[in-house]
């Protein structure tokens, strides 16, 4: 967001116009994570940890609370999510489907870290992350006990 806010003031101000990127086809979806192919891809989406969805049954807490969508942590199938029922962004449909296993996407801490490195300079080189906020993206990473 906050690359996308500092690309339209350097637009309104007379500047290039903010990058784009592929369109999200939500219609396939890679085999390892479910997650929809194409679209901007931060790294949350490139090394993703969580089912990430733009659905959310807000419960009638209204419209606005839909629009983060919600996510659904990979923790084998431990949380109230995961019942496999309407309520689960990680699957919203029958049949059920097992959540990713973490160990088995990213083998080591330092197989993960590298991965989120790479997508983070990606985003940045892209224009859709800021350095600043690439730098708390890796250092929550290099903090997170994932991989292995």
């Amino acid at each position: 967001m906050n690359a996308a806010l500092r690309h339209l003031t350097d637009w309104a101000q007379g500047g290039a116009p903010p990058p784009s990127g592929p369109a999200l086809d939500v219609d396939v979806r890679d085999p390892s994570t479910g997650l929809a192919i194409g679209g901007i891809r931060l790294p949350d989406v490139t090394v993703p940890t969580r089912t990430l969805t733009g659905l959310r049954d807000t419960g009638g807490s209204g419209v606005f609370c839909g629009l983060y969508g919600a996510r659904d942590p990979w923790n084998d199938d431990a949380d109230p999510w995961d019942r496999h029922d309407a309520g689960d962004p990680s699957d919203p449909a029958a049949p059920p489907n097992a959540e990713p296993v973490l160990s088995r996407l990213y083998p080591t801490h330092a197989d993960y870290l590298s991965k989120v490195r790479a997508a983070a300079q990606a985003s940045v080189n892209a224009g859709h992350l800021l350095p600043e906020d690439a730098t708390t993206i890796v250092t929550a990473a290099r903090n997170s006990g994932i991989g292995g």
